[in-house]
């Protein structure tokens, strides 16, 4: 999982066929404001992995992790 969509790709393109990568944002919204739902909190805290960008990137991250 990651926060935002570079990060996503960067981890597609390294982990190739090896990984499965989640971003749950959607396209119109701007990473660093938005707040995941149920669904997505789930999908983080599940997820093995968690690529961020920077301490306060994301705000919502401590509540997630």
């Amino acid at each position: 999982m990651t926060v935002n969509y570079p990060l996503a790709y960067f981890a597609e393109r390294i982990g190739g066929e090896q990984v499965e990568v989640g971003f749950p944002v959607p396209a119109d919204v701007d990473p660093a404001f938005w707040s995941p739902a149920a669904d997505a909190v789930a999908a983080y805290q599940a997820a093995d992995v968690i690529i961020l960008n920077g301490a306060t990137y994301a705000k919502w991250v401590p509540k997630v992790t």
